[in-house]
């Protein structure tokens, strides 16, 4: 009738179909989502979306890139208010070395790769705790995992937390992690919790990703290649052996999310 339509695209659907159900771009199903896209982009008059990797893909889907307006995801600030400079203090070294995750508990977050990773490090940092929260379809066999890795004492998985709890949680981490495996999805998304973390000015480690790299450079955030829990180890031990150095990546990344 003549009214001007948004067309708010968080994701694209074909990756994450992609991603989530193990799909070849040249199935049917996702040519069908990919068409269902692109006539979406044509009609709508103006298109939000949430990061420069997804903006660009959609362009090459037929999008005019004038058409396109980026709109980040971010933490919701009275929850994750920045505190002042140098808020995080120095770790307490007779305390646990806190590494955590909050996220979706699903396979392709990599949470079998960061469970290799921490079992690796326990002979150098015999104090680390690896604490998992969210919920998702990967949970029971994320137990059993930890079950068979035989560090239960060392790695719990403690479900769903509210996002008040987790604020609390994120401030008294010594380092965060995002051990996604690569993927379609993975390569281009930029997910929230690396702001999450910083806003607080902690250690957060990520996959060395195009949808990462296209904001931040190693001088600025903690990455490591996805899949590759030796990799994933030795980011993490740095957290641990060389805080000069880390707080002055955490103050790059902060810049960079101010």
């Amino acid at each position: 009738a003549g009214a001007g339509i948004v067309l708010d695209l968080h994701d694209p659907m074909p990756e994450v179909f992609m991603t989530k159900y193990g799909v070849k771009r040249t199935s049917a199903l996702v040519q069908a989502l990919i068409l269902l896209e692109r006539a979406s982009l044509r009609f709508a008059d103006r298109v939000l979306t949430t990061n420069i990797a997804f903006r660009d893909l959609f362009v090459e889907r037929g999008c005019p890139a004038d058409k396109i307006r980026i709109v980040m995801n971010a933490p919701d600030e009275d929850v994750f208010s920045p505190g002042p400079a140098g808020a995080a203090g120095p770790r307490d070294p007779q305390g646990p070395f806190q590494v955590v995750f909050n996220g979706t508990v699903v396979e392709r977050h990599g949470l079998d790769t960061a469970v290799d990773a921490v079992i690796r490090l326990k002979p150098k940092i015999p104090r680390i705790r690896f604490d998992i929260y969210g919920e998702g379809d990967y949970a029971e066999r994320l137990v059993d995992l930890i079950a068979a890795s035989g560090a239960r004492d060392d790695i719990k998985y403690h479900g769903f937390v509210h996002v008040g709890e987790l604020a609390a949680i994120v401030r008294g981490a010594d380092v965060g992690i995002i051990p996604n495996k690569r993927s379609v999805f993975t390569e281009i998304n930029f997910p929230v919790r690396i702001f999450e973390y910083l806003s607080f000015r902690k250690p957060i480690i990520a996959p060395d990703t195009r949808g990462i790299r296209d904001y931040f450079t190693r001088e600025d955030i903690l990455l490591f290649e996805p899949g590759n829990a030796g990799d994933l180890a030795e980011q993490i031990y740095a957290v641990y052996s060389d805080p000069e150095r880390i707080r002055a990546i955490v103050r790059n990344g902060y810049g960079i999310f101010e």
